[in-house]
């Protein structure tokens, strides 16, 4: 917030709580202080929507390098460079890369050309900056595009924290004080376990009395203990920090469980799988026995039917014998009935030749 903006604030809340005393701090703050057991003895770097570095130098001056939503290193930033990359490998200007695939199918298109027209749509904010997981997804597969877009976005990253450093007086040209230097890692992108390998790495070639710290308690619960420390509430504070360090004698047991439990799971896992194979066996062997049945009763049906069909063949051949038969003896009825009346025929014209001739003898005498 800014001088504006904490009048503003501070406008809201005094006529509500008068007796209260209000301290405005930015998230980041918060995040060291929870970091830092509330001493604010470091510099929190910040890697999120945002990215910067902050910290308090001995007069108790407030150190801030970055903390803009395009600052390299911030989420919108290597989601847009995975973006520009995905899109030059596709047209050919860039180098290939699993990005291309990977983004497509993160945005549901299908094409180059649908990446390069969605991403002249003027995309949100929040839909760039979704695309650094996917980012950190190539890189632990091993993409060189991807795993040099995290590494350049770290590199930046200790740089801005290195010259935080160097504002506090913890780095004087090239001798650096022998004092260990706490970076309390705040934000997705700090914190992603990708992130902090690169850092650690980076930190240990350039500046290696640097510790990483990832916070163990949530920034809202240091800013509350920020805010018990600045009042001066050492008892309450010294109950608080009681509980979270009984909370932290009681994580092993917590860890212990939650391992027991998960070879309970993994146990009766085990055991689904090995009733599931049983059943299967089961089912197999019922399925064997059903098709070993099935061949039996289809012999048996070929058998009876080889008999009928053997049976039917046989009737076949008497009644092709009784056709024949009959049709033999057909033909010969028909031949004599033929016979008879040509017979017949030739009868009956002699007669009436004869007749004729008789009565053209009559005639002429």
């Amino acid at each position: 917030l800014n001088l504006d903006e904490k009048e503003v604030v501070l406008g809201w809340l005094n006529p509500k709580f008068s007796d209260a005393q209000f301290h405005i701090f930015p998230h980041a703050v918060a995040a060291l202080a929870a970091g830092t057991n509330c001493t604010l003895d470091g510099v929190v770097l910040v890697a999120g929507t945002i990215a910067m570095a902050l910290s308090y130098s001995e007069s108790g001056e407030e150190i801030r390098v970055g903390g803009f939503m395009k600052e390299p290193g911030s989420s919108y930033t290597i989601g847009n460079e995975c973006l520009t990359s995905a899109i030059k490998s596709f047209d050919g200007r860039g180098a290939k890369t699993n990005l291309l695939e990977q983004i497509l199918s993160h945005l549901n298109l299908e094409t180059g050309e649908d990446l390069t027209e969605w991403a002249n749509s003027d995309p949100s904010t929040s839909s760039i900056s979704s695309l650094s997981e996917i980012c950190f997804l190539c890189d632990s597969k091993g993409d060189e595009v991807a795993s040099k877009i995290i590494s350049d976005a770290a590199k930046h990253l200790v740089s801005t924290t290195m010259i935080v450093a160097q504002k506090c007086g913890w780095i004087k040209g090239d001798k650096n004080e022998e004092r260990e230097i706490i970076v309390v890692l705040d934000g997705e992108i700090a914190t992603h376990k990708r992130t902090i390998s690169y850092l650690v790495n980076i930190f240990k070639k350039n500046l290696p009395q640097v510790k990483c710290v990832v916070p163990e308690i949530d920034p809202h619960l240091g800013s509350a203990f920020l805010a018990l420390s600045l009042v001066n509430l050492s008892k309450e504070r010294e109950e608080i920090e009681k509980i979270v360090n009984e909370a932290n004698l009681h994580l092993p047991r917590l860890q212990q469980a939650v391992g027991d439990v998960d070879e309970v799971i993994e146990a009766l896992n085990f055991q689904a799988l090995v009733s599931a194979a049983q059943i299967r066996l089961v089912i197999d062997n019922q399925v064997q026995f059903l098709e070993a049945r099935m061949i039996e009763l289809i012999n048996e049906l070929n058998q009876k039917h080889k008999k009928q069909l053997k049976s039917l063949q046989s009737q076949k051949i008497e009644l092709e014998k009784i056709i024949s038969d009959l049709s033999i003896q057909t033909t010969s009825s028909i031949q004599k009935l033929e016979n008879l009346n040509f017979e017949e025929l030739n009868e009956t014209q002699n007669l009436l030749s004869e007749i004729l001739q008789k009565a053209s003898v009559t005639k002429f005498n």
